[in-house]
């Protein structure tokens, strides 16, 4: 099955119409739906990062829209690495996203005595997005090396 097929496939089972993921995937083109129609009818092939944003609206890999056709194994090698992150993991950007838009419903469990202007909210739980720790960025960084030592520990055993 040809990309194009995937997309329309996985579009309907997401009951997204060839607009809002248009929209999605170009914001700044003046008719998002033709674009669609493009992919889906086989017309013109998507660029690899409106394959990455069509897989993220639709949340499903790339490898589905591929459907084994050139299986991709990592992402490392198609995106830069600004997004690669966030690519990576949609459940940290999808909590970030939420305790952003909604900062009155942020609850703060802990926040580190340093005084820094620009202070980072840490998720323990992504599936609490609005419970976090509060830290200046030099703790916020330690707080993170201190999880992959904790992470390559537990893998060593």
């Amino acid at each position: 099955m040809e990309i194009g097929n995937q997309i329309k496939y996985f579009r309907k089972q997401a009951k997204i119409s060839q607009s809002d993921l248009g929209k999605v995937i170009e914001p700044t083109i003046k008719h998002p739906q033709d674009l669609i129609m493009r992919f889906e009818l086989n017309r013109q092939e998507p660029k690899i990062r409106q394959l990455v944003r069509i897989a993220q609206a639709l949340r499903i890999e790339i490898n589905d829209l591929l459907n084994g056709h050139h299986k991709i194994e990592s992402l490392a090698t198609l995106v830069p690495d600004k997004r690669r992150w966030e690519i990576e993991h949609p459940r940290q950007i999808e909590a970030l996203r939420l305790s952003q838009q909604h900062r009155h419903l942020v609850k703060i469990l802990y926040e580190c005595p340093h005084d820094h202007p620009r202070k980072h909210d840490h998720h323990f739980d992504y599936h609490r997005p609005f419970e976090v720790i509060r830290l200046c960025p030099s703790c916020h960084k330690a707080e993170h090396r201190r999880l992959r030592e904790l992470k390559k520990q537990a893998q060593e055993q």
